[in-house]
């Protein structure tokens, strides 16, 4: 199998329910530019030439922490691949039938913090909290590595000596937090039953609602880092799932789903039951404003005049555009 070059941090698949159809380009904007002052246009652009980047993934060494020797493009074939198989369908049952397995839900619920984990976006997270991380880490290792170094005779307080001087080591590493992206997102796919626990119990027991656009005054964008959460005390987040909020994940330019904890879960005869709520385009409005918020760059709409809309109303008079 050739490798594979462009390696899309937002699955390609994703990004196609947002055109008008598959001959029909999507309308990207990209905010920084804007911001730092740069040219900044909409420009038209097709799934596979956005949200990527050269051998994002790819596995060039041992990672260091926990999960050992993998192939190259471990991640880009077997864990992104493994989602890309499997989502879209259920996507299209989200819309359609607004009902779903609980095992289609789990494993809808495990995308979610998928797409969240692969993103650019969860690297700087990861940066602003790599020693916390990693102490949780090598913590928990430590037993292990240390019942190794006994069998092999090594006396405890050399192997601690060692052992300290290894995470020292490690948090010099160049690239380490794209290492512990590349870490979690194998630990969680190759046992989702305990890394995916919390999540899962969190946002399976959460009700989930489809709002659904009654009108084509405007519609949802999305962005290079989909999905936002906003909390009961108004705070923006990249991801909440807990102690009260709505997390939003635009699908189609018509559709958002809503995951809250603010309200039960309906679920019969072990089939999850997907609320619709009719929205307006003011909705639509707070949703497009909260989604830019957490983009690392690039506003994305299915239509040009909707997405300078966008600009213009949030935009405009603080950048002169």
């Amino acid at each position: 199998m050739a490798d594979k070059k462009n390696q899309h941090f937002v699955p390609k698949f994703y990004l196609r329910k947002f055109q008008s159809c598959e001959k029909e380009p999507l309308y990207v904007f990209n905010l920084e530019n804007m911001k730092r002052g740069y040219s900044a246009k909409i420009k038209p652009s097709f799934p596979a030439a956005i949200c990527y980047k050269e051998y994002y993934y790819n596995i060039d060494r041992d990672l260091p922490i926990s999960v050992g020797k993998r192939p190259k493009q471990y991640i880009e074939n077997n864990v992104n691949g493994f989602y890309e198989n499997k989502i879209p369908k259920i996507i299209e049952k989200i819309i359609s039938e607004s009902a779903l397995s609980l095992r289609e839900a789990t494993l809808f619920s495990d995308f979610i913090i998928h797409l969240k984990v692969r993103n650019p976006y969860q690297e700087l997270l990861n940066e602003r909290s790599k020693i916390q991380r990693l102490t949780e880490i090598s913590s928990k290792r430590y037993d292990f590595f240390r019942n190794e170094a006994f069998e092999r005779g090594i006396p405890k307080d050399i192997f601690d000596v060692v052992y300290q001087k290894s995470i020292k080591s490690l948090l010099n590493k160049e690239n380490l937090t794209q290492e512990l992206q590349k870490e979690s997102l194998i630990r969680k796919y190759e046992n989702p039953e305990e890394n995916y626990k919390k999540f899962r119990d969190a946002i399976v027991s959460s009700s989930w609602k489809l709002l659904e656009l009654d009108d084509n005054s405007d519609f949802f964008l999305t962005t290079d880092n989909p999905g936002v959460a906003l909390d009961s005390k108004g705070i923006i987040h990249n991801t909440k799932f807990l102690n009260g909020f709505n997390f939003y994940l635009p699908l189609s330019p018509k559709h958002s789903l809503r995951i809250t904890d603010m309200e039960l879960n309906i679920i019969e005869n072990d089939i999850f039951l997907i609320e619709r709520e009719k929205i307006d385009s003011s909705v639509v409005k707070d949703i497009n404003k909260l989604s830019s918020s957490v983009s690392n760059n690039l506003i994305i709409s299915n239509s040009k005049d909707n997405l300078q809309r966008f600009l213009d109303q949030n935009f405009a008079k603080e950048n002169g555009i």
